[in-house]
C-alpha cells in the first residue's frame, strides 16, 4: 500500500503542472489525479463542507442585496429606462459577495487542524485551488452543525406578609436557528422572469414600455442583472397598461394577444409582482 501511495504521489507531482491543481499544496497533491479528492483525502470533507456552506451564505447575501434594489424605491431608478443607479447598486452587491467568497477561502490558510500533513500555511493561490477542489471534486462534503442563538428573559415578584416572604419567578427562553447549513450553493436568482411568449409580445406592443426596454438595454452596459431590474421598473411604471392590454379579462385587451394565446391567455389574477406591480403615486 505504501508503494502504491508513493507511486501515486510521484505521478501527481509529474502531471500537476498541466492540470487545474497545479497550485495545490504538496500535502494534497494526490487530488491532482483523482476525480474525488475527498475520497482520497477524507480530512477535507469537513473543511470543504464549511467552505460550501460559506459560499451558500454569500449567495444569500447577493440575492437579498439584489432584492433590496428592486423593492426599495429609495435605491432604485424609478424613471423608465434609467440604469445608472441600478447598475451601481448591482456592482456593490457583486463586490460584497466577492468579499465574502474571499473570506470563505481564507479558512483554508491553516488546514493542519483537519489535515495534519498540511502543516504549512497555504498561499492565496493554493487556497483558490483547494476551493475549486471542494466545488468540483468532493462528493461527500460534511456540512457544519446547525448553530442557534438563544435569549432568556425572567420576571419575579415577591410579597411580604408579616414575617413571611414568598416569591415567584417565571422565565422564558427562545431559540432561533441561523440559516440551515448546506453544501449546496444555490444558483443566482438574478434572472429574467418567465413571461409567456404571447404576453411578452404584447408587452412589446406597448410603445412607452418598448422604449424603456430599449433604453435599459442601452444604459445597463450589457449587465443582465441590472437590465432585468431596469426592465422590472419599466413594467411597474406601465403596469396599469399591462393589466388592461395583456390579460384575457383586461378592459382594453390587445386583439393580437387574444388571438395568440386563445383560451389559455393569462388573466388579471395571474398578474403577480414578477410581471409588474402598480407603484404608489
Amino acid at each position: 500500500m505504501r508503494t502504491v501511495t508513493g507511486a501515486l504521489v510521484l505521478l501527481a507531482a509529474l502531471v500537476a503542472p498541466s492540470v487545474a491543481g497545479a497550485a495545490l499544496p504538496e500535502c494534497l497533491i494526490t487530488c491532482s489525479v483523482t476525480d474525488d479528492c475527498c475520497a482520497e483525502e477524507p480530512c477535507l470533507r469537513e473543511p470543504c463542507g464549511a467552505y460550501l456552506d460559506c459560499l451558500s451564505g454569500a449567495q444569500v447575501f447577493f440575492d437579498n442585496c439584489i432584492a433590496s434594489i428592486a423593492n426599495d424605491p429609495r435605491r432604485r431608478s424609478t424613471g423608465g429606462g434609467r440604469c445608472t443607479i441600478t447598475l451601481g447598486c448591482v456592482k456593490k452587491c457583486r463586490s460584497g459577495r466577492k468579499n465574502i467568497e474571499r473570506n470563505c477561502r481564507r479558512q483554508f490558510r491553516q488546514l493542519s487542524g483537519a489535515c495534519p500533513s498540511c502543516d504549512k500555511p497555504l498561499t492565496a493561490a493554493q487556497q483558490k485551488s483547494v476551493a475549486n477542489i471542494c466545488k468540483t471534486s468532493c462528493s461527500d462534503a460534511i456540512a457544519p452543525p446547525t448553530t442557534t442563538t438563544s435569549t432568556t428573559s425572567s420576571t419575579s415578584t415577591s410579597t411580604v406578609e408579616g414575617a413571611t416572604t414568598s416569591s415567584t419567578s417565571t422565565s422564558t427562553t427562545t431559540a432561533s436557528s441561523t440559516r440551515p447549513p448546506t453544501t449546496v450553493v444555490p444558483a443566482s436568482t438574478c434572472a429574467r422572469p418567465e413571461i409567456p411568449r404571447c404576453q411578452q409580445a404584447c408587452l412589446l406592443r406597448i410603445n412607452s414600455l418598448k422604449k424603456n426596454y430599449d433604453r435599459c438595454e442601452s444604459a445597463c452596459n450589457g449587465d443582465q442583472c441590472a437590465d432585468n431590474i431596469c426592465k422590472q421598473t419599466a413594467r411597474n411604471i406601465a403596469c396599469e397598461a399591462i393589466r388592461a392590454r395583456c390579460t384575457q379579462d383586461g378592459n382594453n385587451a390587445d386583439p393580437q394577444f387574444l388571438n395568440c394565446c386563445g383560451n389559455n391567455c393569462p388573466t388579471l389574477d395571474d398578474v403577480d409582482a414578477e410581471l409588474c406591480r402598480i407603484l404608489p403615486r
